[in-house]
């Protein structure tokens, strides 16, 4: 974390509530007929066809919960990979920062472990983005990565502090991130090849 306060990074408290939410994607009210109009999901549909008939109108969070309750692995079909994880709330109430943009990092126990960037304002991409999994995130075509990186945030949450460094130039944002992930390696940053 030595190497982000030398660029000028800088902690911002985060605002954590103690629970734990999980099954958040059965909370989804969209019937299951119109999800799968979607052509996100048209891979998934030859598995779900026999049963929208019967369950077409059904909100697919509470389709979804009762395959999962029945043990029936299908429901993962229509959900990111991190659509059924473990989530937490958190903010940033620094209100200096709310629009300002930049890089920021999750660290924990002194290991850099997120380097991204923000191109309009941190509240959005925190508060509104990694901080609160909405049901629709869980599902193809949802923030799968705000998925992740919240589950991998609540896995670490007592440990896990938060930086900024704002800038203005979104060119200038792309770019050290881009060097930052390449040089730093962070372990939740998926690597492109």
């Amino acid at each position: 974390m030595n190497i982000l306060k030398k660029i000028g990074f800088y902690r911002v408290p985060i605002f954590k509530q103690e629970e734990i939410r999980e099954n958040i994607f059965s909370s989804y009210k969209k019937p299951l007929s119109k999800l799968l109009d979607k052509k996100e999901f048209s891979s998934s549909i030859s598995e779900f066809i026999n049963l929208l008939k019967q369950y077409g109108e059904v909100p697919v969070g509470e389709f979804l919960w009762d395959l999962k309750l029945d043990n029936d692995k299908r429901y993962l079909k229509l959900l990111n990979p991190y659509g059924d994880r473990t989530y937490s709330d958190f903010s940033i109430n620094d209100e200096s920062i709310f629009k300002r943009k930049g890089l920021y990092s999750f660290c924990s126990d002194k290991e850099i472990k997120y380097i991204g960037r923000c191109r309009t304002n941190y509240k959005d991409r925190i508060n509104n983005g990694y901080g609160r999994i909405a049901p629709r995130n869980c599902y193809i075509g949802g923030q799968s990565t705000n998925c992740r990186i919240n589950h991998l945030f609540t896995k670490e949450r007592d440990q896990i502090g938060f930086f900024v460094l704002p800038m203005e130039d979104i060119t200038e944002i792309e770019a050290l991130e881009k060097k930052l992930i390449k040089e730093l390696n962070p372990p939740w940053n998926i690597q492109k090849s």
